[in-house]
């Protein structure tokens, strides 16, 4: 559904020569979990609940929708083919199986490493780094303005909201999509640093 990451993982920061393909793919696919997980759906809904809902007309009567609303909207922007997928994620680091197509471009090819890099494990720095980086292209809006034109084309509306309902529900996405992204761009100092020693193991 998604090429978000594609965009926000072709430009890294500087200083992430020692993130390997293997090191990369782990953040990404822990992020991407930890997003997806009750606890990560819930804590993201009440970060975004406030700004989304200041920018909401009254008619959309946000306080009572963002809840449901968030909540399948993280599944689509966080699924594994999602924001996190390894394939863009880590499209900087991981080697190129193939040309033919962008699919089988961004294969994660872990056998190709060597042994000294499966024995070793992300640095704090380059975890945190690499995803502040990433986290920070959710403010961009070329990404926001694709985000909500794909979800328009995948007919999310049509698949979780009321016929009677449509014009009002892809009027949210205007404002959910690009408010709430907007937000969690700037949310890395609560949980980036915290993750990558806690859930991810980095080494300092």
């Amino acid at each position: 559904l998604f090429t978000l990451g594609l965009t926000a993982s072709t430009t890294s920061p500087s200083g992430l020569q020692g993130l390997n393909c293997k090191d990369c793919k782990l953040i990404a696919n822990v992020v991407g979990s930890l997003f997806r997980s009750e606890g990560g759906i819930n804590a993201s809904t009440e970060y975004v609940r406030k700004p989304v809902c200041d920018a909401m007309p009254a008619e959309l009567e946000c306080e009572k929708n963002i809840g449901w609303f968030w909540r399948v909207l993280s599944t689509w922007i966080f699924s594994t083919e999602g924001w996190f997928a390894p394939k863009y994620f880590c499209m900087d680091v991981c080697p190129v199986t193939k040309t033919s197509d962008i699919e089988t471009e961004n294969e994660i090819d872990v056998d190709s490493e060597s042994d000294k890099e499966r024995r070793s494990g992300p640095s704090c720095k380059d975890c945190s780094q690499r995803l502040f980086a990433n986290i920070a292209f959710m403010s961009h809006k070329d990404i926001l303005d694709e985000a909500v034109d794909n979800l328009k084309k995948a007919k999310f509306c049509e698949t979780y909201a009321e016929t009677k309902d449509l014009e009002k529900c892809n009027k949210a996405l205007e404002i959910v999509v690009p408010v709430g992204l907007t937000a969690l761009s700037k949310s890395g100092d609560l949980w980036i640093e915290f993750t990558c020693e806690k859930d991810i193991k980095c080494s300092n």
